[in-house]
């Protein structure tokens, strides 16, 4: 996915799973509300990427694959490849390149 055909729908729908209007929230819960990070995992608001180059295609793989030996957080991140649809891992990347691309 090329960062110039992200919508603004695409990254509202990202906004809505990863904080949790659109499913649980699961991405906030350690990552903190709008990316901002937590003790527990990185923020994502910035442009410093600890597992890879920030690109939409790192963060989507990411997301699908999770992180199971983190270099500087506590816990692993689970794969969410059977848990969000494509479209919500395609919105989840969006919404995540957006917040480190402003």
């Amino acid at each position: 996915m090329d960062s110039g055909i992200i919508t603004p729908k695409e990254i509202a729908l990202g906004d809505s799973v990863f904080n949790g209007r659109a499913g649980e929230g699961i991405c906030a819960t350690c990552h903190g509300r709008n990316g901002a990070g937590t003790a527990a995992a990185p923020s994502l608001a910035d442009r410093s990427w600890i597992h890879g180059d920030g690109s939409i295609g790192f963060i989507k793989g990411t997301v699908i694959q999770g992180v199971q030996h983190p270099a500087q957080h506590p816990l692993p991140m689970p794969p969410f490849e059977h848990t969000l649809t494509d479209r919500q891992l395609q919105a989840v990347a969006a919404y995540v390149y957006s917040l480190s691309h402003k």
